[in-house]
This record gives C-alpha cells, sequence and structure tokens, in this order.
C-alpha cells in the first residue's frame, strides 16, 4: 500500500509539473521545432497593412504605392528677360539681304566649332514676339566670308513663345575684329529692329566689347550633339 501511494504521488508530481510548463509564456509544444516568432518587415515608402493570423498579428507589405522620381537635370537653362534693350552695333561691309530661312548654316565638309545659338526675342515690355526673322552672318573659321553666295549665312523666324535656334561653327578672326556673328532682327511686318553683333570668349579686352558688354556670350555645357551651346535674348523697340 505504502508503495501504491508514493507511485500516486509521483503521478500527481509529474502532472503538476506539465501544468506548470504549459501555462509559461516560453513554452514550445512537443512536436514544434521552432518557436512561433512575429517577423518584422524593414520599414519602407510603401503603405503596410495588419492581417490576422492565428493567435499572432502579421505585418504584411502592400503593393508598392507610385513613387515620383525627380526629373533629370535639364541642363543649362537660358535667363529671363531683363528688360533692357540689346545693345545695337555696326552692320559692317559684309551683309547680303535675302537670305536663306534655314536652322543650320553648317554645310558638309565644313571645318570649325560647331555651336548653338538659341533664345527668346522679345520686346522692350518683356513679351515674346512671335514671327521675328533674326538674320545671321559671319565669317568661317579662318575668318573670311562668303560674299558672292548664303555660305554661312540665313536666318530663322520665332515661334509663338519668340524662341529661336540656329546651328552654326565658331568665327574665326580676321584683322582688327574680335570673334563675332552678325544678327539683324526684323519683325514679322518686315521692319527692322536691331542690328548688333554677338562676340565671343577671349574677346573681353577688346574696344567692341568694352563698349557692349552685354554683347559678349557666354559657352554653357556641351549639348547631347557635342555643340557649344550659347544662350542670348534679344530684346528689341517694337
Amino acid at each position: 500500500m505504502k508503495s501504491y501511494n508514493l507511485l500516486v504521488i509521483w503521478i500527481i508530481s509529474i502532472m503538476l509539473a506539465g501544468c506548470s510548463l504549459a501555462s509559461t509564456p516560453d513554452y514550445t509544444p512537443a512536436g514544434n521545432t521552432q518557436p512561433t516568432q512575429l517577423t518584422q518587415l524593414t520599414p519602407s515608402p510603401e503603405l503596410v497593412e495588419s492581417t490576422e493570423t492565428g493567435d499572432l498579428t502579421q505585418v504584411t507589405q502592400t503593393e508598392a504605392s507610385p513613387v515620383l522620381i525627380a526629373p533629370t537635370d535639364p541642363g543649362p537653362v537660358a535667363a529671363p528677360c531683363s528688360g533692357v534693350l540689346t545693345s545695337p552695333n555696326m552692320e559692317g561691309p559684309y551683309y547680303s539681304p535675302g537670305s536663306p530661312e534655314r536652322n543650320s548654316l553648317i554645310e558638309t565638309g565644313m571645318p570649325g566649332v560647331p555651336i548653338l545659338i538659341s533664345g527668346q526675342v522679345f520686346n522692350q515690355d518683356c513679351t515674346p514676339i512671335s514671327g521675328a526673322s533674326v538674320d545671321f552672318w559671319q565669317a568661317d573659321a579662318i575668318g573670311e566670308y562668303d560674299n558672292s553666295g548664303f555660305r554661312l549665312r540665313g536666318h530663322v523666324v520665332t515661334d509663338q513663345a519668340g524662341n529661336y535656334a540656329m546651328e552654326t561653327i565658331e568665327p574665326g578672326l580676321y584683322t582688327g575684329r574680335p570673334a563675332h556673328i552678325h544678327v539683324k532682327v526684323f519683325a514679322p511686318d518686315g521692319r527692322e529692329l536691331l542690328t548688333t553683333q554677338l562676340y565671343f570668349p577671349g574677346s573681353e579686352d577688346s574696344p567692341d566689347v568694352q563698349a557692349a558688354p552685354d554683347l559678349l556670350v557666354i559657352y554653357q555645357e556641351l549639348d547631347d550633339q557635342g555643340r557649344k551651346q550659347v544662350f542670348f535674348n534679344f530684346i528689341v523697340q517694337d
């Protein structure tokens, strides 16, 4: 009988110990090789939502929200209209009226450093002038003009926002003058609004630039075609 009583006491002790373990939070049930864990997702810019999974709350990531991507660098931007009239400059002896309308003066095999001159034409109130004609003529890379035809001569017409663009080459020097390109601006009705010249880096100390420093252009970064870029606004008395 005594042995029987000891056996009963031993069985009751084991049962009480089992109950104690089952009530412990860190207890791992038999047959479960890994304890159940709450998975923490890495925070991200996207929204997250909670769903109930059994006795545990699991955080799940929803479908990614659209992400705004900053635009790529647009590159150099032309200066806004200053309201100051562009300085006039002498016409010189080599102007030829009636130049062809074209947006590039570069011809096949023509030597020289390519440049792109662009900007807007404004009146004195900074209103863009649509339909204005911007006429260019210049010397070639060795400082010579074509006075029998229209080589390195041409004009473009501004769009509704007064924009213009002309592709050409860097002008060469000739005796007594810094590098320059001649320009005339005509109103849509044909009136001449401006005769001037654009001067290039290296001409800062010349009397021409000293007298009209606003006519000195500044080179910007090369464009995607390897051309030197010049931004220049013509502001004229309309």
